[in-house]
């Protein structure tokens, strides 16, 4: 009987992490009546978990008019910084106007604005991007004395933050994703221990069949080791 060469480091192991299911904005829960304002009204959350402490974070009503901004942060030395969130589906000429129109309002009406985060659910191809350098830069020029700092969440930078722990209860709320953060993991560990009282000893462990499964389905360093050991038996 023939072998083929295996190299265990091309062996296909079971992820280490289960993976979340995507973010998909699309899917975003409708707030006030559309999709639009649960997006607007996610990024303000993340923004005033992300920004508040040393700023105050204050939600404005854009029924009558937002000012060029969803929210506001205000610090005790009066700096302000801004958010703006524009659910778009596509980025041509027509959304930049949008998105351009924004910033200068709000800075006309916020003199002290020190950064401006404009969330979008979409990411920015090569042509994208140089159009918002070259907004950034044009933007630059109206606030010279006082700089602003630009700053863009994309649908990447949005995934990236929701899918960190401390927002893992938005990341439910929004998109109907359970989750296990490692803090949950920890909670139900211990409750367990706790139930057991004196029937847990740890000295007296008994490594069963069980946790041998449960090492696969975790990828532990032990079962990677055991999966490779067997893989090298094969080709030796």
């Amino acid at each position: 009987t023939r072998y083929s060469t295996i190299n265990p480091s091309d062996a296909v192991l079971p992820k280490k992490h289960s993976e979340l299911p995507d973010v998909d904005f699309a899917t975003i829960r409708a707030s006030h009546g559309s999709q639009r304002g649960g997006f607007e009204e996610c990024c303000v959350q993340i923004f005033r978990e992300e920004r508040g402490g040393p700023f105050d974070v204050t939600r404005i009503e854009g029924a009558g008019g937002d000012g060029g901004v969803e929210a506001f942060g205000e610090s005790s030395t009066h700096q302000i910084i801004g958010l703006q969130a524009k659910y778009l589906h596509e980025l041509k000429p027509v959304q930049w106007k949008q998105i351009d129109k924004s910033v200068h309002t709000a800075l006309r009406n916020y003199p002290y604005l020190v950064e401006y985060v404009v969330c979008v659910p979409l990411d920015r191809n090569p042509s994208q991007l140089k159009r918002w350098k070259e907004l950034v830069k044009k933007w630059h020029k109206i606030r010279r004395k006082h700089k602003v700092k630009f700053v863009w969440w994309g649908k990447s930078e949005l995934s990236h933050l929701l899918t960190e722990d401390k927002h893992q209860l938005r990341l439910r709320y929004w998109f109907g994703c359970r989750t296990y953060s490692r803090e949950w993991l920890k909670d139900q560990n211990d409750l367990a221990i706790k139930s057991l009282d004196t029937r847990y000893t740890p000295k007296n462990h008994v490594k069963t069949r069980t946790e041998y499964v449960l090492d696969a389905f975790c990828c532990t360093d032990a079962f990677c080791n055991s999966y490779y050991d067997c893989a090298r038996s094969l080709v030796m």
